[in-house]
């Protein structure tokens, strides 16, 4: 009795343990926790001194450029492709008072993963050829200027290919 009490007890806390492993969160997202502190110290900085810690220290590469002077909301809601579109709060916050705002986007890619599909038929035989398919993952900014100063950032620690639609991402 003691030793399959034993061999349970050990079992479970090899569960345990796998599981508290596998919720530590990546390097990347620890890495994108750090872009999103210091782009928070970085409010009503000047472009020249945000742009340059984006595109050269932490090595992200423009995605979209958006010059905005006149505007509606659902304009705004429409500029950007879904998943990362403003959030009606977000329109209601950042763009409250009239004026040149300046939207940029930015990526970066953190990995890859890849999966092939086919067919089996009754037999277990192949009926198709195998497809490959790689998602690649991305960590994005976006970054609002008004009048050349950051008014407003916001950090995707990690989106997928799949999930930036429209023909957005051309991979090179």
């Amino acid at each position: 009795m003691d030793e399959k009490r034993l061999i349970f007890l050990s079992f479970l806390s090899f569960l345990i343990l796998f599981w508290n492993l596998s919720c530590l969160p990546s390097p990347e997202i620890k890495q994108a926790k750090v872009y999103e502190a210091q782009l928070l110290s970085l409010q009503h900085q000047p472009e020249g001194k945000v742009l340059p810690l984006v595109e050269k220290e932490w090595k992200f590469e423009l995605l979209r450029v958006e010059n905005i002077k006149e505007f509606s909301a659902q304009k705004i809601k429409e500029l950007l492709p879904r998943g990362i579109r403003f959030s009606e709060e977000e329109i209601k916050t950042i763009f409250a008072e009239p004026g040149k705002y300046k939207v940029l986007v930015y990526i970066k890619e953190i990995g890859a993963s890849a999966a092939t599909t086919g067919e089996i038929t009754d037999l277990g035989l192949p009926a198709t050829k195998d497809t490959a398919y790689t998602v690649r993952h991305y960590s994005l900014i976006r970054l609002v200027f008004k009048e050349e100063k950051l008014i407003h950032s916001r950090v995707w620690r990690r989106m997928d290919s799949s999930q930036l639609a429209e023909g957005v991402i051309r991979i090179k």
